[in-house]
């Protein structure tokens, strides 16, 4: 005798609409965990990789920065305000606190604060051109600019200035030629590389 199937109730319906969905949403997550898994390892391959590939003057240059940069953070309860302040300009100023340009102009910035940082100034003379412009405050503006244009800097001023500039254009022309011979003994993959590292040599020499 053959029993005859009863039918599925609504109730064993949704149980089994349940189960399939959470079926379907356990093959999504376990595809997804091994997308991830995939992606992880390929992150700590390339780390190690790289970390291999870290010459011994890096690794030395890294801890020089890490001892560098962690002393103010160990020590910085002991520090007064002043030299706190101290040390944020040294760090500023030197060539660890200098991350690199984001831009040409910050660069050009940076070149001519340390090019007038280089100049010595009359501050005397200095004090009494300005002290001359304030008198001149009530008068018009036209009045005004004659008066800026017949301030003359002294022959030493300029000659001072005249050196730097020289000594400034001399110090890119070595620059220039240095990097100019590394290229000649350098390889590279193909002429538009080397005409793109030129470029960049160019750019921010």
């Amino acid at each position: 005798m053959f029993e005859i199937s009863k039918p599925v109730s609504e109730k064993d319906k949704n149980v089994i609409s349940e189960n399939l969905k959470r079926l379907e949403e356990l093959r999504r997550r376990k595809k997804e965990s091994q997308v991830q898994n995939s992606i992880e390892a390929s992150i700590e391959w390339k780390t190690k990789k790289l970390a291999a590939k870290k010459q011994p003057k890096d690794l030395e240059e890294d801890d020089e920065n890490e001892a560098l940069h962690e002393g103010p953070q160990k020590d910085k309860l002991d520090y007064t305000l002043l030299e706190w302040e101290e040390w944020d300009k040294k760090m500023s100023n030197s060539k660890f606190g200098r991350k690199g340009y984001s831009n040409m102009n910050e660069l050009a910035k940076w070149s001519y604060e340390k090019e007038m940082e280089a100049l010595e100034v009359d501050k005397v003379e200095y004090n009494k051109q300005k002290q001359k412009l304030e008198l001149q405050n009530s008068a018009n503006a036209v009045e005004r600019d004659i008066a800026m244009l017949k301030v003359k800097p002294s022959q030493e001023a300029v000659a001072s200035l005249v050196q730097n500039l020289q000594e400034s254009n001399e110090r890119k022309q070595k620059r220039r030629r240095n990097k100019q011979d590394e290229e000649a003994v350098s390889s590279y993959i193909n002429e538009k590389n080397r005409d793109f590292n030129m470029k960049l040599n160019r750019e921010y020499s």
